[in-house]
């Protein structure tokens, strides 16, 4: 069809990584998943957030006082 824009489709996917410093420019991935239909973006967060805490030796503390300027 002329003059008309390609479809295209994405997948979105949500990564939680391990940053062993503060400063530096690696990062390990500890999840890589993808975001489904049936899902959002935040359920997606918190399910990986959840298996990943139960696999640390100590809690996990999460700032969330950026999240709003995301």
């Amino acid at each position: 069809m002329s003059g008309s824009k390609p479809v295209t489709s994405a997948e979105g996917y949500s990564t939680i990584v391990w940053l062993p410093q503060v400063e530096g420019s690696w990062a390990l991935p500890l999840l890589h998943e993808r975001i489904t239909s049936f899902t959002n973006p935040i359920e997606k967060a918190v399910a990986q957030l959840k298996q990943v805490c139960e696999k640390l030796p100590t809690r996990l503390a999460i700032p969330n006082s950026n999240l709003d300027k995301w």
